[in-house]
């Protein structure tokens, strides 16, 4: 088996099934097996799938008894798999050309490579976030105090999309198509426990990296991420709150598994006077952001002040 493909789904039953009919059109001369991963969805996904795919021997499907994140539920698709490679794909991407075969070949071509990933589009095919070339630390911080304009200074326009046509060495790839050595994944344990959802990809490439790996963008590999779309089932604000919490609860959860206590002190400094900066700045705009960092604000203090 060349690679296993793991989808993990929660209440995004349609945005599976469009993802699957993605691979099936695109994904030519190599031996692919689908995991579907159920994180215990409110749909009848499971009657869906066995009457979609019964007479498919390589599509799989997982069923969890409680929601337990993104990352744990790609470990029990990594558990199964059998292939050589493995591929974290988000059921709100689709395929726009042969791109597993092309990180697939990327990989056997590259045994320096541990990970990889390809260029994402949105839902209107512009380039979108695909990796970053740092990983949350001190400079991160000062970045976002600047309104990521250091970033943009150093790397112009490949921060976090690959416009040279050329593979790129960055320091992680979302986790909306990151493919790995099953090998090196079976070393460094998979996702870390700790995170529900949002930086465990970061800590996974990092953890790649101190194996000696390098981790790569490779641009002809073109997926497009309808990024949002599984959240259109429930109401906004509960979505947004909900979401906003997870990405800065695991934000310091990174930062305590994987920087110095200092590194970590300053950081939380640095990102606190920017989301200052950014409420202030944007609510004397009357732009309506604002009240997104008013939250951001509020949920980063309260976790601070309850650690």
């Amino acid at each position: 088996m060349d690679v296993s493909i793991i989808i993990v789904n929660y209440n995004t039953t349609l945005l599976v099934l469009d993802c699957i009919s993605s691979i099936k059109k695109y994904t030519k001369d190599i031996l692919y097996e689908i995991i579907i991963v159920d994180n215990d969805s409110n749909e009848d996904i499971e009657e869906i799938f066995y009457e979609r795919f019964v007479n498919e021997t390589n599509i799989r499907f997982i069923k969890l008894s409680e929601n337990i994140g993104f990352g744990r539920a790609n470990n029990e698709g990594f558990r199964v798999a059998k292939g050589k490679y493995v591929l974290c794909l988000n059921p709100d991407t689709l395929l726009v050309n042969n791109a597993i075969k092309l990180m697939t070949d990327f990989l056997d071509n590259n045994p320096t490579v541990g990970i990889c990933g390809g260029n994402l589009y949105d839902k209107e095919m512009k380039p979108t976030h695909s990796f970053k070339k740092f990983f949350p630390s001190i400079l991160w911080e000062i970045d976002t105090l600047s309104f990521h304009k250091l970033e943009k200074l150093i790397y112009r326009n490949n921060a976090i999309f690959n416009h040279s046509n050329q593979p790129m060495e960055v320091a992680y790839i979302t986790g909306a198509d990151l493919m790995i050595r099953k090998d090196l994944l079976n070393k460094i344990g998979g996702y870390n426990s700790n995170f529900f959802m949002f930086f465990e990809e970061t800590d996974l490439c990092l953890k790649a990296k101190k194996e000696g790996f390098k981790i790569m963008n490779v641009p002809e590999a073109r997926i497009q991420h309808l990024e949002g779309q599984s959240y259109k089932s429930e109401k906004d604000i509960i979505i947004k709150e909900k979401s906003v919490r997870l990405w800065e609860e695991s934000r310091l959860i990174f930062y305590t598994l994987n920087r110095p206590k200092i590194v970590k002190k300053i950081a939380n400094y640095i990102y606190g006077l920017s989301l200052n900066i950014c409420y202030i700045t944007f609510k004397k705009m009357h732009h309506p952001i604002w009240k997104e960092y008013y939250l951001r604000r509020s949920i980063n203090r309260e976790l601070l002040n309850n650690k």
